[in-house]
């Protein structure tokens, strides 16, 4: 048997824009681990309108396999250059660290967006007992970012746009609607609420600055 790998680039979705570029290479297979590489020139960018809708795809396609038949992979590496060097070996935080320049959160690595937690929230107690709308809660950033990011905050509850009065406690009594300002890519540090409140407020947030 034998697999197939496609290079696909994609310039957006609008009628002559939708520029598809397919090539592939046969690579025939063994019952043994075998080392490969495949390198390809891409189209030019020259005359294309790069955005949102534009990627590029990478697909390894199986051919002339038998019933139970399967094909195991490992050490897959992409890179940019006229030469395959050798697969780079990175540990689980480093490749965390790296993403988090583009991408971070509050909530547990495991925990998805806007999931009902208290774990990983971010609280703020004012002391005075007058209610307040800026709030100085200043987050920093394990990982300075690409750029200053888009902030999303998110109620205990797991409502975007909003953070959690907490009373005297620390769990969820009703929501506020919440942005934050002073963000830079190392940090952040006022949020401001609507309506003003007392005591304690609690939010999750994400953090966004990708390309």
């Amino acid at each position: 048997c034998y697999f197939l790998s496609q290079f696909r680039q994609r310039f957006g979705f609008c009628g002559s824009c939708n520029v598809f570029f397919d090539v592939t290479d046969a690579v025939t297979l063994t019952t043994s681990w075998e080392y490969f590489t495949v390198t390809k020139t891409l189209n030019s960018l020259s005359g294309k309108t790069v955005g949102t809708s534009s990627f590029l795809e990478v697909g390894i396609w199986k051919s002339g396999m038998a019933v139970n038949d399967y094909i195991e992979f490992t050490q897959v590496q992409l890179e940019v250059g006229d030469k395959a060097t050798p697969f780079e070996h990175r540990s689980f935080g480093e490749e965390l660290s790296l993403a988090q320049r583009y991408f971070q959160k509050s909530y547990s690595y495991g925990t998805a967006l806007g999931t009902a937690t208290q774990n990983g929230a971010k609280y703020q107690r004012h002391e005075s007992g007058a209610s307040v709308s800026n709030r100085a809660l200043t987050i920093v950033f394990p990982v300075a970012m690409r750029v200053a990011p888009s902030v999303t905050l998110y109620d205990l509850q797991g409502t975007s746009g909003k953070a959690s009065d907490c009373g005297s406690g620390f769990g969820h009594s009703s929501s506020l609607t919440a942005s934050y300002s002073q963000v830079s890519e190392s940090g952040m540090a006022r949020m401001v609420i609507s309506p003003s409140a007392d005591q304690t407020v609690g939010i999750h947030y994400t953090l966004d600055a990708e390309l």
